[in-house]
């Protein structure tokens, strides 16, 4: 496993907090989501990574698909997220949210929003993968939410809709992960 060091992570203050920044594809790019995991989160930009795509085909703690930036290479591809600012202290509580170590290992990468601004932040991305695997309902639409939250590309957003998910045999799971939006709404589809 390959961790990037803290030093090789990009760091800011803000105010008298150090803070870093994270590129949020996945789950994490829905806002209500990532502050309940860090409390510190604040999206700074939408942004663009190069030559990786989208896949959900990361084998999750629960058995399920989650998200993953996957390398191709190719110019054509790209993922959409949202940076973040995250406090550097709450950095462990998200890499134990994330399975760092455990199905994610994290890396560095330059992602550019839509006026040409480009950030140095850190991601997750897959090691443990199985393509055979759906996402959970629940999973999905926080992607979902975090896409239509955030503007994403109708096209890119379809896509997303697209993925083929699961229900959750976990009594409860899907109510208790989506509890988080009560009273939000949004616009868009996200049933099925």
């Amino acid at each position: 496993m390959v961790q990037a060091r803290l030093a090789e992570i990009p760091m800011r203050r803000d105010h008298d907090t150090p803070v870093l920044l994270y590129f949020a594809y996945g789950s994490n790019m829905s806002t209500p989501r990532l502050v309940s995991r860090v409390a510190s989160a604040r999206a700074v930009a939408v942004a663009h990574l190069p030559a990786h795509a989208l896949q959900f085909h990361k084998r999750g703690r629960d058995g399920s698909a989650k998200c993953d930036a996957a390398f191709t290479g190719s110019a054509s591809d790209g993922v959409h997220g949202v940076v973040f600012e995250i406090a550097v202290s709450e950095k462990p509580l998200l890499d134990e949210k994330e399975g760092l170590g455990d199905g994610y290992d994290e890396k560095v990468v330059m992602v550019k929003d839509a006026a040409g601004e480009c950030y140095r932040a850190l991601t997750y991305y897959a090691t443990h993968i199985d393509a055979s695997l759906r996402p959970f309902h629940w999973y999905k639409e926080h992607v979902l939410r975090g896409a239509l939250e955030h503007g994403l590309l109708d096209e890119y957003i379809a896509a997303i809709h697209a993925i083929e998910s699961i229900p959750d045999p976990a009594p409860g799971k899907h109510d208790s992960e989506l509890s988080i939006y009560s009273g939000i709404t949004l616009p868009g589809h996200l049933a099925g």
